[in-house]
C-alpha cells in the first residue's frame, strides 16, 4: 500500500507537493505536484498514491458520491418526490369522486318506488325515461337498490383511497418503508378492483401510482435511500440533467 509523506504546501501560492513511497524507509518512487489556479478547483481533490505512474499520480478525479438509486421513470425525479406527487394527485381525485358518489347516493335516497305513485319524483321520472326501461315499479326498485349498493361500495373505496394516499405521503416523508409498501399494495388491490368495475382509465392510473411506491420500498429496504443519503439521491427533472 502506498503512503504519502513529506507533503509541502504553500497556501499563498496555492501549491502542493507530495512524495509517494512504498514504505516510509524506502526511496521515493514518484513525486506529485499540483498548482491550483483558482480557489474553485480546490473542490476537486488530486488523487495520489493510486499507482506508480506519474501520469496516474497527477490525474484529477471527481470523488463526489454517485447516485445509488435509479430515478422514477429513468429520468423524472427521485422516488420520494414521485410518491408525494402521485399521492397528492390521488387525494384530489379521491375527494372529487367522494363528492360525486355522495351526491349520487343522496339523490337515490329520496326515491322510494315501493310507495304510491306520489313517491315517484321528477328525479325518478328522468332516471326512468333516460336510462332504464322498466315494466314494473318492483323491477325499478331492485335496480335502484343495486345502484345504491354499488355507489355505497364505491364511496367506501374512495374513502380508503384517500386515507392510503395520506399514508403514502407520511411514509415517503418519514422514509418509512412499511407504510410505503402498504400504500403500494393498496394501489395494486385497487388496480384489480378497477378492472372488475371495467374502469380502464382508473386501472392504468393506479398501476402508474403503484410503481413509485414499490420502487421507493426497494430503495429503502436495501438502504440506498435514507435520511442521511437523500442529499445525494434527491433530484427533480425541473432542475436539469441527473448527476
Amino acid at each position: 500500500m502506498f503512503v504519502a509523506s513529506d507533503i509541502e504546501r504553500d497556501r499563498k501560492a496555492n501549491f502542493a507537493a507530495a512524495v509517494v513511497v512504498d514504505d516510509p524507509e524506502s526511496e521515493p518512487q514518484a513525486v506529485a505536484t499540483s498548482v491550483y489556479g483558482t480557489a474553485a478547483v480546490a473542490k476537486i481533490p488530486i488523487a495520489v498514491a493510486t499507482g506508480r505512474s506519474a501520469f496516474e499520480l497527477g490525474t484529477v478525479v471527481d470523488t463526489r458520491e454517485k447516485r445509488q438509486t435509479e430515478l422514477c421513470c429513468g429520468s423524472c425525479c427521485d422516488y420520494i418526490k414521485a410518491c408525494i406527487i402521485v399521492d397528492i394527485a390521488f387525494i384530489v381525485s379521491s375527494v372529487i369522486s367522494v363528492c360525486f358518489y355522495y351526491l349520487g347516493i343522496s339523490a337515490l335516497s329520496i326515491v322510494n318506488p315501493g310507495d304510491d305513485d306520489a313517491a315517484f319524483t321528477d328525479f325518478y321520472d328522468d332516471l326512468y325515461d333516460d336510462i332504464y326501461i322498466m315494466e314494473t315499479a318492483q323491477e325499478t326498485e331492485e335496480t335502484l337498490n343495486w345502484m345504491f349498493t354499488n355507489l355505497s361500495i364505491l364511496l367506501g373505496r374512495q374513502v380508503a383511497c384517500l386515507l392510503f394516499a395520506i399514508l403514502g405521503i407520511v411514509g415517503a416523508s418519514k422514509f418509512n418503508k412499511w407504510l410505503v409498501l402498504a400504500v403500494g399494495v393498496w394501489y395494486c388491490i385497487d388496480f384489480i378492483l378497477s378492472i372488475i368495475y371495467l374502469d380502464i382509465g382508473g386501472s392504468i392510473m393506479r398501476a402508474c401510482f403503484a410503481y413509485p411506491h414499490i420502487g421507493l420500498f426497494v430503495a429503502l429496504h436495501r438502504g440506498s435511500m435514507t435520511h442521511e443519503t437523500y442529499a445525494r439521491e434527491q433530484y427533480c427533472c425541473c432542475g436539469g440533467s441527473p448527476p
